[in-house]
This record gives C-alpha cells, sequence and structure tokens, in this order.
C-alpha cells in the first residue's frame, strides 16, 4: 500500500504544486496567460498519454518490469523541470513529467488491487487513492514553509518542483524488489520461480493471448459491457 500510495502521492504533489509556481514565477518570466495556461495544462495531458501508454505495456509485460521505470520518468521530468531556463523548455519538461504521473496512476492501482485480498481489497485501494490528498495538502504546507524563510522566489519554485522528485525516488528501490502480481501470472499461464525470474507454466494461455499493443483497445471498443463500464467509471471524474 506504501509503495503504490506514494505514487499517488506523487503524481497530486507534481500535479497541483504547479499553481503555486506559477503565483511566484509570472513576475519573474513575465508570464502571458496562454503560457501559463500551457504549463499547468500540458501535464494533465501527458498524463493521460501516459496512462494509456504505460497501462497497456503492463498488461502486456507485466507490472513489475515498468513499475520501476515509469517512476524514474516521473522523478526525471520533476527535476528536469526544476532546472527550466525559460518556459518553453518548461512546458515541454512539464510533458515529459506528465507521462511518467499517468503511467503511475493506472500500475499503481491496478498492482494495489491484484495484491490485495477481496476481503480488504475496497479498503485498501481506497488508502492508495488517498495518498492522493495527502499530496494536496503538503504542497502548499511546503511551500507556505519555504516562503517564511525569506528565500529568493527563483529558488522556491525550483525546490517546489525538484521536490516532486523525492518521494519517487524514496520507493524506487523498494519498488525493484517487489513480486509480480501473482493475478497478473495466474492471467497468463506463469509463475514467479525465484525473485525477477518467471517461468511460463500453461502454454495454452500463451496461445490465447495476443502481445499486440492495440489488442487491449480493440478488446474493450467490441465489449460493449466493459465499456459502457469505463464510461460510467470515467464519467464522475470528468
Amino acid at each position: 500500500m506504501l509503495l503504490s500510495g506514494m505514487g499517488f502521492f506523487t503524481d497530486a504533489y507534481d500535479l497541483f504544486i504547479i499553481g503555486v509556481v506559477m503565483t511566484l514565477l509570472k513576475p519573474i518570466w513575465n508570464v502571458q496567460p496562454l503560457q501559463e495556461s500551457l504549463v499547468e495544462s500540458t501535464a494533465l495531458l501527458a498524463s493521460a498519454i501516459g496512462a494509456l501508454l504505460f497501462g497497456r505495456v503492463a498488461d502486456m509485460v507485466g507490472r513489475k518490469k515498468i513499475y520501476d521505470f515509469e517512476v524514474l520518468v516521473l522523478a526525471a521530468g520533476a527535476l528536469a523541470c526544476a532546472f527550466a531556463p525559460n518556459i518553453l523548455w518548461l512546458i515541454g519538461l512539464r510533458f515529459i513529467l506528465g507521462i511518467g504521473i499517468g503511467g503511475d496512476y493506472p500500475v499503481s492501482a491496478t498492482i494495489m488491487s491484484e495484491y490485495s485480498g477481496k476481503a480488504h481489497r475496497g479498503m485498501m485501494v481506497t488508502l492508495v487513492f488517498a495518498m492522493q490528498a495527502a499530496g494536496l495538502i503538503v504542497g502548499p504546507l511546503f511551500a507556505s514553509t519555504l516562503l517564511s524563510t525569506g528565500l529568493s522566489h527563483n529558488i522556491i519554485w525550483r525546490v517546489l518542483i525538484a521536490f516532486g522528485a523525492v518521494p519517487a525516488l524514496a520507493v524506487f528501490w523498494q519498488r525493484r524488489k517487489l513480486k509480480e502480481s501473482p493475478r497478473f501470472l495466474h492471467a497468463n499461464g506463469m509463475q514467479e520461480d525465484e525473485p525477477g525470474k518467471v517461468i511460463r507454466i500453461d502454454r495454452s494461455v500463451e496461445q490465447s493471448h495476443s502481445v499486440s499493443f492495440w489488442d487491449g483497445f480493440h478488446r474493450l471498443v467490441n465489449d460493449d459491457k466493459l465499456l459502457l463500464r469505463l464510461i460510467g467509471a470515467s464519467a464522475p471524474g470528468s
């Protein structure tokens, strides 16, 4: 729960701290309204792309293989944004950050769901999503603390953005040691013979599953019941 929840904490922090950052940055770089809108919306757009990309790849190759990689993309994006020399660089680097954020959302939620037993699955997944609220709270509190120190605003905004890499890197090594999801292994006729070594025990499952990247999307569109559930679950968030 902590490994997955820390991803949601970081995602929320990175997405919403930019509001505070832009307040500090506008007078320094003379940011125009259109530029401000692009900075604040680029990561959200990229997160949708990242979710589709990493979510599908995780279905193809496994959760473990992608789980530590996407958190590195997230951390690298946050650090790079902190060193942006101008507004155009910041917009582009926020796009990279958004890809990492989008990748973490579906994989973290799926891993928590697949690791949890039926009796506690709802509670565990809820706790993971609750870490998002913690990220929303910590961001403004951290900003208030830095502002009270009297540091230059040009330093503060960079520290605020760079801090987004700290929780991501803090769980990186533990994510590397995480075992593959048992439900993913079972669904694909596999088992983990030893840590990090997965073997296939049911060849018939391999033959019945396509490895095409687009196969999952085709199945979704062709399954009216599943598509309806997806739309229903997405609508409240919209």
